[in-house]
């Protein structure tokens, strides 16, 4: 079972956001342990760990510790898109919050947003599951994002009452308020941001009843697919992926997936297949393609399908086609 992880396309989003400030995506990428060519596919998510990682040498790399402010300028009006586009095709902020609130799992299952209405007007807290530590960057991403999005949204200003941070001022304080233009406390009991009554309920310009439906449909099956991922074809590209540069280990793909190579070994088999039998497949099909198309070597062959040896290539092919490579070139006309 997955847990503590967020999207590729929520890291994707976090290290567009970062590289506006002139940090290197690649380096930032390859420091955090994260593969760049995994950004914003559907079939990978990354570890709490991860992802604090990221923000701990955004940081550094970056001399800014309030460098997850940048959200609150750049960030999620770039991503996530059908979530924005419910909440900009929605009646209010109010009700657009809570249309996608069910589905926030999609980007982390370790951080809930809750809304909760009190007397100074509705409170957004951010709150992570059990005692996981989150980067103090990653959260100040996220509030700052939140009210960047709902000043994108609106027409009017927005300015929240307050902000809240759990962790104390990295940074200088004048550098929050100036972001949030309101009051920011730090050393707080709860991260969380609080509105006026009348900005989260005033109404929202480009509201559609259809658009607000057509999206909550796409985040719907957005959701179904995350619960019912085909791990077959996740793991048959990772290693026709990797296979160029050596056997991709499922331990290696496993972790993708934030879950061990038992785990996965035993979802494969549910869908009725082992990981052996993949890469000899893929192997296999990329042979015969190989041969077919273009006049690369044997040696070449051997290598891009993750072979230490041409002799080893030769003997699988015996096995899959009973006859030599050449042979199979010849006699199929390739």
């Amino acid at each position: 079972m997955k847990g503590a992880s967020v999207s590729s396309e929520w890291v994707r989003l976090n290290v567009f956001t970062l590289s506006q400030e002139g940090l290197d995506a690649y380096a930032l990428c390859e420091a955090s342990g994260i593969q760049y060519a995994d950004l914003g596919s559907p079939y990978i998510r990354f570890s709490k760990d991860t992802m604090n990682r990221l923000w701990e040498n955004a940081a550094l790399l970056s001399n800014n510790p309030s460098i997850g402010l940048l959200f609150g300028k750049y960030g999620l009006m770039r991503g996530i898109k059908p979530a924005i586009y419910t909440l900009l095709s929605s009646p209010s902020l109010k009700l657009g919050l809570n249309r996608i609130l069910p589905f926030q799992y999609l980007v982390s299952d370790f951080l809930n947003i809750k809304i909760t209405q009190i007397s100074e007007g509705f409170q957004l807290s951010l709150g992570c599951e059990g005692n996981d530590t989150v980067h103090y960057a990653a959260i100040d991403a996220a509030l700052s994002g939140i009210v960047g999005v709902m000043r994108w949204v609106l027409p009017t200003l927005v300015n929240p009452i307050k902000v809240t941070f759990k962790h104390r001022c990295f940074s200088d304080r004048e550098t929050y308020t100036k972001l949030f233009r309101c009051p920011v406390e730090f050393h707080s009991d709860i991260n969380s941001i609080v509105f006026y009554q009348d900005d989260f309920e005033a109404p929202i310009p480009t509201a559609d009843a259809d658009l607000t439906s057509y999206y909550e449909q796409i985040m719907t099956s957005d959701l179904i697919k995350s619960q019912m991922m085909d791990l077959k074809n996740y793991v048959r590209s990772e290693i026709l992926k990797n296979l160029p540069n050596g056997v991709p280990s499922i331990g290696q793909i496993a972790s993708k997936q934030y879950m061990t190579a038992r785990t996965l070994q035993r979802r494969l088999k549910v869908e009725g297949v082992a990981f052996k039998n993949l890469l000899d497949t893929c192997r296999k099909d990329l042979a015969v393609e190989y041969l077919c198309h273009g006049e690369m070597s044997m040696d070449k062959i051997s290598m891009d399908l993750g072979f230490s040896e041409t002799s080893s290539f030769v003997r699988a092919f015996r096995r899959w086609f009973d006859q030599t490579p050449g042979e199979y070139r010849e006699s199929h006309f390739c």
